[in-house]
């Protein structure tokens, strides 16, 4: 059952992409869609992004939140994370 539970709780690689991109928190991004092979969800749509963070000892790094705006034209509209995991699934529609 603990695997089963582990297995589909995130559906996010563990690292990110050399070509991702960071925003001015440091959290990394990249479109779900470059991960199509990797993913289990049935359908992945251009909304869909993953989203890596971690503190460090210069600054606390935090999950986006509902409505927090990324890289200036993007809104995060749903969020998709689990407990301590440091890596999210997010929804952002452009504004």
């Amino acid at each position: 059952m603990d695997h089963q539970k582990t297995l589909f709780q995130i559906q996010v690689p563990r690292s990110p992409p050399k070509n991702a991109r960071k925003d001015s928190k440091g959290r990394t991004w990249a479109l779900a869609k470059e991960f199509e092979s990797w993913t289990q969800w049935e359908d992945v749509s251009d909304r869909t992004w993953y989203v890596w963070f971690r503190n460090s000892k210069k600054r606390q790094v935090q999950c986006p939140i509902d409505g927090e705006i990324i890289f200036n034209n993007m809104k995060v509209v749903q969020i998709w994370h689990v407990g301590d995991v440091r890596r999210a699934v997010i929804e952002l529609i452009r504004i």
